[in-house]
């Protein structure tokens, strides 16, 4: 039951303003959920970005199917308080056009890759102390 009801509130957050497109890409409807555990955020995600996310040695994410995986409470108590929107205002406070963003699911992955490196393991778009 509760795995039921966690999966449609998943869908619902997938459904609002900021959250329904991608936070990498902006592609619409994403369709997975990354969990930023260092920093204690999530964002919703596309099917090719979340390929970068899940590449290998990538341990400070944590990916899941909206649609394929089962969340427990604290999972979407993390996504109703953060999401795309207050996510990348705080991972993407000092973005730079020198950091490319990657635009499309024709973008390549490398590209991908680099961005989400950038974003999530480095954290060069943080504000610095």
């Amino acid at each position: 039951m509760a795995a039921e009801r966690n999966r449609r509130a998943m869908e619902q957050l997938a459904k609002q303003e900021g959250n329904d497109r991608c936070a990498e890409c902006r592609r619409e409807n994403p369709d997975w959920v990354a969990i930023v555990q260092n920093l204690n955020l999530g964002v919703f995600v596309c099917t090719d970005c979340c390929g970068s996310h899940r590449a290998p040695g990538r341990t400070y994410v944590r990916t899941k199917s909206i649609q394929l995986d089962k969340f427990d409470d604290d999972e979407v108590q993390l996504m109703m308080a953060s999401g795309n929107r207050k996510s990348n205002a705080i991972l993407e406070e000092h973005y730079h056009p020198c950091f490319k963003r990657p635009s499309s699911e024709r973008c390549p992955r490398v590209l991908r890759d680099q961005w989400v490196t950038a974003k999530y393991q480095r954290h060069d778009l943080l504000k610095r102390e």
